[in-house]
């Protein structure tokens, strides 16, 4: 048992603590070493995603949400924007839910984060979690093709403002494979072609 002497007035030993859960890991955290193959729809030009780095924590927020949980921050390379993708989670509430979200940006456009995913809300929330940042889940289909491959419980969620044109606008996440399709602001649309998942 940890004891801990000296505490400023923020501390509290009593905090609750709340661990990433199954359902949010299954569709957002994966082992490093793995990878997506993406091509655009009208280019035919191609993405290559590889996840590089990550590490899984427990925040110290009871200091500013009144409770503490496990989040991870990852970094992804990306070909096609010749960029660095940094991705993240949290633990957010949403009346008496506390719920999991994951966001991500881009190296060279830092201060603009795009959230991609969150659970435990009904299909068609919307959430409000800043000024620049309003997203929707739009629900989830039990199955949804891309490049000809059948994938299942897909999960839909929308951006509402416009941030980086490279971020996705709309993003589909497939159980146990991560993101199967990006429609960009900017207009493209990333379909997935291969992957590997590194276990």
């Amino acid at each position: 048992m940890l004891v801990l002497s000296g505490c400023c007035e923020f501390c509290r030993v009593d905090a609750p603590t709340y661990v990433m859960d199954q359902d949010f890991k299954d569709y957002t955290l994966f082992p490093v070493g793995s990878y997506w193959i993406y091509s655009e729809d009208i280019t035919k030009e191609y993405d290559s995603v590889y996840l590089y780095r990550q590490e899984v924590r427990m925040s110290d927020s009871y200091k500013i949400h009144s409770y503490k949980y496990e989040y991870f921050d990852q970094s992804l390379g990306s070909t096609f924007f010749n960029d660095t993708l940094s991705g993240g989670s949290a633990a957010e509430r949403y009346y008496d839910t506390v719920y999991f979200s994951y966001a991500e940006r881009y190296l060279s456009n830092f201060v603009v984060t795009n959230l991609q995913f969150f659970n435990k809300v009904a299909a068609g929330t919307t959430l409000d979690f800043s000024d620049d940042s309003q997203v929707k889940y739009t629900g989830e289909l039990n199955s949804f093709v891309v490049g000809g491959i059948e994938y299942q419980n897909v999960r839909i969620f929308e951006n509402r403002v416009l941030t980086d044109d490279r971020l996705p606008e709309r993003i589909y996440y497939a159980k146990g494979i991560g993101v199967i399709r990006k429609e960009l602001f900017n207009g493209q649309i990333w379909n997935l072609e291969r992957h590997l998942i590194n276990r």
